[in-house]
């Protein structure tokens, strides 16, 4: 399975009903990551990474999540890790002026699918599929 099949395969489907187990397993399997939205705060990943997140920036490198260690923010190890690491930014648009009806997007230099998830015959969020194999 590649990102597109996976998006395609996802593409329309209903809030709270995103992705399968079985469809995760096999994301795993093929070393790919999908990302979406969640509630108004909250970022899942599932496939090859399993995670939720806040909104934020989310650090990554082929191996997967890049986590601070360190007991600070500012811990100069981190820094130097997230400097030359890929991300994906998430963003929650809110309402009412949510662009093209999205509530969350996702920004991510690694080259992704998309794919729209749909809660009451809305767009809420344009969610990405990525496989960690394209990561530096």
């Amino acid at each position: 399975m590649h990102s597109k099949e996976l998006a395609k395969l996802l593409n329309g489907r209903q809030y709270g009903s995103e992705i399968t187990k079985e469809e995760a397993k096999q994301a795993k399997e093929n070393n790919l990551v999908v990302v979406f939205g969640y509630s108004d705060d909250g970022v899942e990943l599932k496939g090859a990474i399993d995670e939720e997140f806040g909104i934020d920036r989310i650090y990554l490198n082929k191996n997967g999540l890049i986590e601070n260690k360190c007991d600070d923010e500012d811990c100069p190890y981190y820094q130097e890790l997230i400097e030359s690491a890929n991300y994906i930014h998430s963003e929650y648009c809110g309402f009412p002026e949510m662009p093209n009806g999205w509530m969350f997007k996702f920004n991510n230099p690694v080259p992704h699918e998309t794919f729209d998830i749909v809660e009451d015959d809305e767009v809420s969020c344009k969610g990405i599929v990525f496989s960690l194999n394209d990561i530096n």
